[in-house]
């Protein structure tokens, strides 16, 4: 397997990490199925082997409010902030 962080843009231009994992020799062109959450962190999942093997990729979006990037970006997702990142 091989993951790596990559941003995307928000509405309002913030870059969101966002984890990406997939098959160490998927090439990704963009016609791969891809499951994205915002709730879950990077980890090991046996189950997921199967999706991997066949091409699929998962993605992980460190949506702001959470506390890995500091107490600003967990700030920035809170109360009428809080879908600042997900729609």
């Amino acid at each position: 397997m091989h993951a790596r962080t990559l941003h995307a843009p928000a509405r309002d231009g913030t870059l969101i990490p966002l984890t990406v994992i997939h098959h160490k020799d998927l090439e990704l062109d963009g016609d791969n199925p891809a499951v994205l959450t915002g709730i879950d962190l990077p980890e090991f999942r046996p189950e997921m082997l199967a999706w991997y093997e066949r091409g699929g990729v998962y993605a992980v979006a460190h949506l702001r409010g959470g506390g890995a990037y500091g107490r600003q970006w967990h700030e920035a997702g809170r109360g009428e902030r809080k879908e600042a990142d997900g729609s």
